[in-house]
Formats: structure tokens, C-alpha cells, sequence
């Protein structure tokens, strides 16, 4: 049930209560202004008690009190309340077995002719209040055995006074009167029904409330049925006492007439409830292929099992991923499409998953493994999931078989180790460039010296060597910077770093070819402070500034802006110059190891420091590229995710 419903029912409760307060105090009013038609609502009916509005006035205060959530803490004053009303009601049953305590006219006198006892509730009333206020106490309880009888106790004095209301209606005075002398009064019979009725809706989910209250299709027909039938019934059974107190026919054909209408309405209702239950369960025929059809339709194997482990119902991946036909399964403990090993040992987990049935997920990481019926065995991922039905609670099982993913997940791990092999052999290299290549070029360029000391006067001579040792030099540099570029990231270090901190660094290291250049750097936006590699980062940054100074236009001085932009999820930078630009076909080349652009007279370089930016973005788990016109600038962007250590 829904929390508004159930504010609903007790908002019900609390008007109930409060009616019967507001019919009480007019009756009240009545007494004391000595107006008949308040006390008897009708002339010549019987009048409600003085001590009788009193008591549905403490009732009524009880309800009201018991229904409101946010007066709880003034409970106890409901239970007092109640008890009271008990109190003055059972006192008047105990005058009419002699007690000698006599409360009828305490508060106020009653005149009323004809009665042996003026001012004296009938017991049929008293014995209805006494059993209303223990209802309305009881229905505080929170145990459901409790509840239950507060309930019982509250349907009971319903019946009571609708049977007292419908005396009224019919005219016949032994309804209202009970075979006792002193009748229930009309107006005290509709406080009681009402009354009962509220309080009764405090706990809507028991008893025969529950019955009227609930959302499924039998509550609603309960409902339905139930006013129909009460309005037929009540008006054909005044029909019939019509005809006979004023002979209008026969007393036989009345009575025929009387039985064939409730008959025929009877079969009109029915006819009418079964309409709609068919029509509900054509819905749920629908339904349930729907989900058949779902069920079937799923790429996963599905295989549904009762708590005694027994398989109910599969789909066709069960059957093409076991090799079973389903007329094979159905039945059969769940344990067969286990390997054999693991079968002893299923049973008491099954027992242990209806014992605290929650959905549970084993991942690849938990290694299991399920068997075909040519008893292969293959690894799975298993989902368990308890389903309420009927029947009670069934254990729904998706099977998922990853025996391609562990293929794959074992070639990826062949190729992680040859990575790393090639990694060493790679570092191997890398020593053997930084040293043994380094020395035959000393050894040269010693040379070199050696014979520049012994032709000093030759010309000739000397242009060849010093040809010999630029080339030497530019072979030196171009192992360092290989040596450099493959040992980028090797001891990386993720580090919070503060980028416009770094930034700041990176600008006082080029501070004097800033100068010297009469370059501006400029930094657009507030930077952020995240996760990376600092060094790695801080070379980045490097090289993107140095290049754009390096391709600067010859009669312009460079202008360097720097921005930032948290886009799609990630960290995205870039660092704009006013240089020479890049034409659009060498867009994706400039980013390649040893790849240059320009000539080397124009520009020094050996088309590494791209390399390096695009190797350190993708550390970072980003890419780099670039936007420019040709002649105009260039944009370079790169992107860093939100790597955490």
C-alpha cells in the first residue's frame, strides 16, 4: 500500500471522529434547549441519551486523536478518552442488573413519558460503545494478533447498527430494539456505523476492511459487488414489506416478485464481475506472453528453479549453450549443469540462497564454471535472483558463457607479457644507444681534433672536418634525444598537481627566451588542479610554448595563449600562437617520431618534441591535435582524463 493511501484512510478515520463529535454536541444542544426534533431527529422516534452524546463525544475525541499521525504524542489523552466512554457504558449496563450506582440523569433530567427508566441508554447501545472503545484502543497495537481483534470487535457493532438503521428504514421495531424494551436511536445507530467504520480504517490492511480497501482485482470486485448488492437488496426488501403492509397483491406474489428480482440482479451483477475478470485475465494472458516471449528472446541461458533446487522452466540459450533439450531439464536438479566435482556440494547452496533470498552477481572474477551435457566444461558469470510467485519464492538463474572472453583475456595477457619483453629489449636498446653507440662517435670526434691539430694550415682539410664534426655532434644529439623519447615515463609519478602553479614554473624556466624573442604568454582562464604526472605534464607544456616560439613569423613577435575547458568529461587545454601556421595535409605527420615540417637551415630540430607532447597526452589516458590556418597561427589541444591514483 501507498503512503497516501494510507493518509487517506486515516484522514477518513479522523473525519469519522470528528462527525460524530459535531452530531453529539447538536444533540447536546437539543437537551438543553429542550428541541425534540435535535434529540430524535424525527417526532415520536427515540431520542439519543444525554449520557450517549457524551460518550460519542469521548469516542469520536478517541478516534480523531488515534487516526492523526502528528498528534501522537497526546495518544495516551485517546486511550483516557475511550476508557471513559467504557466506563459510562458499562455503568448503564450495570444499572440493569441492579448496581446501585445510577448515572441516567446525573447531568441532566429527562422528562420522556412511557419509559421506566428516563435518560438510560439502551443496552444494545451501551453494550456498542463498550465494544467501540475497545476496538479503537486495541487498534493502537502493533501486533497483528491484536490488531485482528480490535478489528472483529469494530465489525461487530458495524453490524449492530447498520441492522438498527435498516430496522428504521424498514419500519420494523424489532431490528432496533433487539427484543429489549429501550430501541437504539437512529441518529445514535449512524454514529456507531460511522464510527466503527472509521476506526476501523486505522488498520485497513486487516480484517474484512482489508477485504473492501485492497487494489486487486478481488478487492475491487468485493467492493463493487458488495454496494450493488446491498442497494438491491434493500430496496427490493422495502418493496416487498410495502406490498404486504399495504396488500397491494398477494403476500405470495410479493414475495415471488421479491425473490425473482434478487435473482435477476444477482446473475446481473455476476454476469457483470465475471465480464470484467475475464477481461482482466485475457490482460494477463497478454502479459505473461509478452514476457514468454521476452523470456525466450533473451541472449543470455535462463533457467528458473523451485526452492527444492528442481529446474521449472528454461529458454532456448539453455538449451543451445548446455546442449539439453528442455524436456531434458525440466525436473532435474540444478546440479546437472554443474561439473561433476561441484555437484555434492550445490543443494546446501541452494538451501542457503532460499534461507536469505537477495540477488546475488559471481563475476568472471569468482571462476566458475558450468558443464555441457558431453560433460565440457566452459567458464560462466552468474546472476541469482529470487522471484515471489504463487507458489512462493523461485530462484531465477542467468547464465553467461565467457569462455571468448577468457580467450581473449588470456591473448591480451600474452601480448601484455611480450609488450613487456619488447619494453626490456627496447630499454636494452636505449642503454646500448646512450653508450656503446656514444663511444665510436668520441672516438671520431677525437680524431678529428687529432687531425685539425696536425693540418692547421690546410684549408681544404679543415672545411672536411669540421663537416665531419657537425655531423658527429648532430648524431650525438639525435641518440640523446631518441634515448630521451624512450625513456619518457619510465619513472612516472601521479601526483594532485596545480596546473596554474606549473604553468607559472614553466614560463620562469623560458623566461630569457621570452624575452630575448619579445614573446607574451598569456593565460586565459583559471587552471584546474588534478591528477598527472608532473614532469611529464611540465614537458608538455614545454615543448608546446618553445615550438610556438620557434615558428614565429620573422616581422611579428610571438603571442602565446593559454586556455582551459572541462568538456565532455575530461580536461581539455590548448596553447594558440600567432606563428607561421601549418598547412592541413601535415596535420597528423607533425605529430610522428623524427617527422619534420620545415627544412633544418630554417628551423632547428629533430621532430621529436610533437612526439614527445602526443606520447605524454596519451600517458594521461587524452590525445593532442591541432587547428591552424596556414600563415596565421595555430591551435594546439590535448585533452587528460580524470586519472586518480
Amino acid at each position: 500500500m501507498t503512503t497516501s493511501k494510507k493518509i487517506r484512510y486515516k484522514y477518513l478515520a479522523f473525519t469519522a471522529g470528528v462527525l460524530n463529535v459535531v452530531v453529539a454536541l447538536i444533540v447536546i444542544i437539543g437537551w438543553y434547549t429542550d428541541n425534540v426534533q435535535l434529540r430524535s431527529v424525527v417526532a415520536g422516534y427515540t431520542t439519543m441519551k444525554f449520557n450517549t452524546a457524551i460518550c460519542l463525544i469521548l469516542l469520536g475525541k478517541g478516534l480523531a486523536m488515534q487516526a492523526t499521525h502528528y498528534l501522537r504524542p497526546i495518544r495516551p489523552l485517546s486511550f483516557f478518552s475511550s476508557g471513559l466512554a467504557f466506563v459510562i457504558a458499562a455503568l448503564t449496563i450495570a444499572e440493569n442488573f441492579g448496581s446501585p450506582i445510577i448515572i441516567d440523569q446525573a447531568l441532566i433530567k429527562d422528562y420522556t413519558p412511557g419509559l421506566a427508566h428516563p435518560g438510560r441508554m439502551s443496552i444494545s447501545t451501551a453494550l456498542s460503545i463498550c465494544i467501540v472503545a475497545l476496538g479503537i484502543i486495541l487498534s493502537s497495537s502493533v501486533k497483528p494478533s491484536i490488531i485482528r481483534l480490535s478489528q472483529f470487535l469494530l465489525h461487530t457493532v458495524t453490524s449492530i447498527s447498520f441492522v438498527a438503521g435498516l430496522g428504521y428504514v424498514f419500519n420494523i421495531s424489532l431490528l432496533y430494539t433487539f427484543g429489549i424494551s429501550t430501541p437504539m436511536a437512529l441518529h445514535t445507530s449512524i454514529c456507531l456505523l460511522v464510527l466503527s467504520v472509521g476506526a476501523s480504517l486505522i488498520n485497513y490492511r486487516y480484517g474484512i476492511t482489508a477485504v473492501f480497501t485492497g487494489n486487486k482485482i478481488g478487492n475491487v470486485m468485493a467492493r463493487n459487488l458488495f454496494i450493488k448488492l446491498a442497494i438491491v437488496m434493500v430496496i427490493a426488501s422495502y418493496l416487498d414489506i410495502y406490498v404486504q403492509k399495504y396488500e397491494v397483491m398477494g403476500t405470495g406474489v410479493g414475495s415471488a416478485i421479491f425473490s425473482v428480482t434478487i435473482i435477476f440482479m444477482s446473475f446481473f451483477f455476476i454476469w457483470e464481475t465475471s465480464k470484467t475478470l475475464n477481461n482482466q485475465d485475457k490482460k494477463r494472458e497478454l502479459i505473461s506472453e509478452r514476457l514468454n516471449l521476452i523470456f525466450e528472446a533473451m541472449p543470455n541461458a535462463l533457467v528458473m528453479a523451485n526452492s527444492e533446487g528442481k529446474i521449472i522452466l528454461v529458454n532456448k540459450e539453455t538449451e543451445k549453450m548446455f546442449g539439453y533439450d528442455r524436456e531434458e531439464l525440466i525436473g532435474q536438479g540444478l546440479e546437472m549443469l554443474l561439473p561433476k566435482k561441484l555437484r555434492s556440494g550445490h543443494p546446501d547452496k541452494m538451501k542457503g540462497f532460499f534461507a536469505s533470498p537477495f540477488t546475488r552477481h559471481f563475476s568472471s572474477q569468482a571462476n566458475l564454471y558450468a558443464a555441457r551435457k558431453n560433460n565440457e566444461e566452459f567458464p560462466i558469470e552468474l546472476g541469482l535472483t529470487p522471484v515471489k510467485t504463487e507458489e512462493g519464492i523461485i530462484a531465477l538463474a542467468t547464465v553467461v558463457d565467457i569462455t571468448e572472453r577468457k580467450t581473449n583475456e588470456r591473448i591480451i595477457q600474452e601480448q601484455l607479457r611480450e609488450l613487456k619483453i619488447r619494453n626490456q629489449e627496447m630499454e636494452q636498446f636505449n642503454y646500448i644507444a646512450s653508450h656503446d653507440l656514444q663511444e665510436p662517435l668520441r672516438t671520431v670526434a677525437n680524431y678529428i681534433v687529432l687531425l685539425e691539430e696536425d693540418y692547421p694550415a690546410d684549408e681544404e682539410v679543415n672545411m672536411h672536418l669540421n663537416a665531419m664534426k657537425q655531423a658527429t655532434n648532430r648524431m650525438s644529439r639525435l641518440i640523446k634525444t631518441l634515448l630521451d623519447y624512450g625513456l619518457l615515463g619510465r619513472d612516472k609519478v601521479l601526483t594532485l598537481t596545480n596546473v596554474n602553479a606549473l604553468l607559472k614554473d614553466v614560463t620562469a624556466d623560458l623566461n630569457n627566451l621570452i624575452k630575448t624573442t619579445g614573446s607574451t604568454v598569456s593565460i586565459e582562464n583559471e587552471m584546474p588542479e588534478i591528477y598527472a604526472y608532473e614532469t611529464e605534464l611540465r614537458q608538455l607544456f614545454q615543448n608546446l610554448i618553445n615550438n610556438a616560439i620557434k615558428f614565429r613569423k620573422k616581422d611579428e613577435n610571438p603571442v602565446i595563449n593559454i586556455g582551459y575547458e572541462f568538456k565532455d568529461g575530461v580536461h581539455e587545454f590548448y596553447v594558440s600562437d600567432n606563428g607561421i601556421g601549418i598547412n592541413t595535409r601535415h596535420y597528423k605527420n607533425i605529430f610522428n617520431i623524427f617527422q619534420r615540417v620545415n627544412r633544418q637551415e630554417e628551423y632547428e630540430g629533430y621532430g621529436v618534441g610533437l612526439a614527445n607532447c602526443k606520447k605524454i597526452a596519451e600517458m594521461h589516458g587524452g590525445k593532442i591535435w591541432v587547428e591552424s590556418v596556414y600563415g596565421e597561427g595555430s591551435t594546439f589541444k590535448f585533452t587528460l582524463t580524470n586519472i586518480k591514483p
